[in-house]
């Protein structure tokens, strides 16, 4: 149905990998995880939480953005897809005291 997989080290959180089945997208499960994942960060010291994200994923940018996840960085041309261009990756930053408000 789905899943989130992070990890914390000192006061940094990363999540590397999030999915949800295509029957249950779009019904807050997600965001569900990430809120409960970003809790848990919190919980366990973290001052921010990075992950990153192919910048053609439109829906996954929108909901990163949605819960306060802003652009830290780009990797130029780091997701290669074979027969189609590479596309940049971009990190992406939560940080927790900010999200608190």
């Amino acid at each position: 149905m789905a899943f989130v997989i992070g990890q914390l080290a000192a006061d940094e959180a990363e999540i590397l990998s999030i999915g949800v089945s295509p029957d249950w997208q779009r019904v807050g499960l997600a965001t569900g995880l990430l809120e409960g994942l970003s809790r848990a960060a919190r919980r366990g010291g973290a001052k921010r939480i990075f992950l990153e994200v192919a910048e053609d994923n439109e829906g996954g940018i929108a909901l990163y953005r949605k819960l306060g996840f802003t652009e830290a960085g780009r990797r130029k041309r780091y997701y290669e897809r074979p027969g189609s261009t590479a596309v940049d990756g971009l990190t992406l930053v939560l940080d927790l005291d900010a999200a608190k408000a």
